[in-house]
């Protein structure tokens, strides 16, 4: 029910708070309670991780997004301190935030990958 109310956005819920609790929050915390029957701290403080790392990933991907499929154009250029000139184009504006976007889904990787020798 809440994925179909944040995909059909019924109810206020399309927001950046609503997408990190149903996409974040929700399968961790009903993953946990499939494996445990109940919802234990650590469950609740992994969700809320979750949903920290969705609002990270939604506000770098909406930014680069944007970029990519809305602007037709970029033009300008940064001054640096020391003078030095660096020219803004598109490529420039979503370098930074797809790097992250990239390191973010290396760290879910290598996070799962710990929580499963961990229990091994």
């Amino acid at each position: 029910m809440l994925v179909v109310a944040y995909n059909l956005e019924l109810l206020g819920l399309h927001t950046d708070l609503w997408f990190g609790l149903a996409w974040g929050a929700f399968p961790v915390v009903t993953a946990a309670f499939a494996q445990t029957g109940s919802v234990e701290p650590e469950a609740v403080l992994a969700a809320a991780a979750a949903v920290l790392l969705s609002l990270a990933q939604r506000k770098l991907s909406t930014q680069a997004r944007d970029v990519r499929r809305r602007t037709r154009r970029v033009e300008g250029e940064l001054e640096r301190a020391d003078g030095t000139v660096v020219p803004l184009d598109a490529d420039a504006l979503v370098a930074a935030p797809e790097w992250a976007l990239r390191a973010l889904t290396g760290f879910t990787i290598a996070l799962a990958a710990a929580l499963v020798v961990a229990r091994l």
